[in-house]
């Protein structure tokens, strides 16, 4: 059975769900199977493979949000309201 990767989804706070969503994949090796991968060797990690990865679930980066400097904050924290 393939999962997709929006079906996959794992928390330590909610094991029902994570428990359910590992056996929908035929556990371990299904999951395995679902991503393309081995959990013992890994990705392919070829320039194909790469490729076909990242336009297939997207790059594994999360995005930095801007932060307001320390004293932003400070003058924020002292407006009354």
């Amino acid at each position: 059975m393939s999962v997709g990767v929006e079906h996959v989804f794992f928390s330590a706070s909610d094991l029902k769900t994570s428990e359910a969503t590992l056996q929908a994949c035929g556990g371990i090796s299904g999951l395995e199977d679902s991503l393309e991968t081995s959990f013992t060797k890994g990705i392919k990690g070829d320039v194909q493979d790469v490729e076909a990865r990242v336009k297939k679930y997207g790059t594994n980066r999360i995005e930095e949000k801007e932060v307001d400097s320390w004293m932003a904050m400070f003058i924020g924290e002292c407006r009354v309201t």
